[in-house]
Parts: C-alpha cells; sequence; structure tokens
C-alpha cells in the first residue's frame, strides 16, 4: 500500500500544478463519487464528516456485509458457468445493485448535517462507467473480432482503418 499513497501523493502533486482550485475540488469530488462507499473509510472524508466510533463501526459492517454479498455473487456465477464463462455483466449489475443499497445505508445513519457536508463532498452527482468486467471497445476490446481475436477491418486488414480514418 505504500507504493500506492506515494504515487497518489505524486499525482496530486501534479495536478495541483495544471488544475486550477475549482478544478482540484471538483476531481476531488468526482474521486468520492467513483470510491463508492470506500469513501467513508477514507480518514479525511470520515474526519470532515465527524462520524463517530459507533457510525464508523456500523459503516465498516455494512461495507463488509457488502463485500462478501458480492464475493458470494462472484462465486456463485464462476461455480454456475462451470468450464463456460460466468456472466460479468450480471457480476458487475449484482455489485453495482449492493453497492447502492450500502450506500443509502450508510447515509441513513448520517446526521442532516452530515449529509449536507457528504453533498459538498461529492457534488453533483455524474454516471460513471461500469467498472470491473470487460475492456475496451466491447466484446475483445478495439480490432478484435467477438471471441477476443484479430479482427478484420476494411480491406481485410487487421483491426480497422489506418491513421486518418481512411482504408
Amino acid at each position: 500500500m505504500a507504493a500506492r499513497e506515494k504515487l497518489n501523493q505524486q499525482a496530486t502533486v501534479a495536478l495541483a500544478k495544471i488544475l486550477s482550485a475549482e478544478q482540484r475540488a471538483r476531481a476531488n469530488q468526482i474521486l468520492h463519487q467513483a470510491q463508492g462507499t470506500g469513501a467513508f473509510s477514507d480518514p479525511q472524508v470520515a474526519e470532515k464528516l465527524k462520524l463517530t466510533d459507533e457510525q464508523r463501526e456500523q459503516i465498516r459492517g455494512l461495507v463488509e456485509a457488502s463485500q462478501t454479498e458480492v464475493r458470494s455473487a462472484m462465486e456463485s456465477a464462476r461455480t454456475a458457468a462451470g468450464e463456460g464463462r460466468p456472466n460479468f455483466e450480471a457480476i458487475a449489475a449484482k455489485r453495482r445493485e449492493v453497492e447502492q443499497a450500502t450506500k443509502e445505508k450508510i447515509l441513513a445513519l448520517l446526521t442532516d448535517e452530515q449529509k449536507a457536508i457528504w453533498n459538498e463532498l461529492t457534488g453533483k452527482p455524474i454516471e460513471l462507467p461500469a467498472t470491473g468486467f470487460g475492456g475496451f471497445g466491447g466484446p475483445g476490446g478495439p480490432g478484435r473480432g467477438p471471441g477476443g481475436g484479430p479482427g478484420r477491418g476494411p480491406g481485410g486488414g487487421p483491426g480497422g482503418p489506418p491513421p486518418g480514418g481512411q482504408p
């Protein structure tokens, strides 16, 4: 984890040099949205929300229960798939469903003042892309066939059109 923290610090310093204060604030809001329920475990977020020890314990329990539920769904999908490919879309949908339900339970633990601070910390909601499974460009990725193998672009060549878009 130390390496990750160091990279985060380096990225923060680099971004501070190129982003305005307003842009940095919005980037932090988006980061908290992307962290989902994990944001409540961030010491800075917990401090800003002034979470009590009891709230921290309750949140920890809710997050652990949600992680267990998602792991169970993933294991069930693997078992059901046998030798085939698990339904990653269903797993991702289940993960989003559990994450949303857990977030609602956590928000119910907060006081009105804490909810207002949370809303400031997360800002205007954005639509984040689904994460966790799949790849770039849909099945197989860009320039790949549906099975992940090389696709054929215009004129029978691999991939897609050459740079500039003209075949």
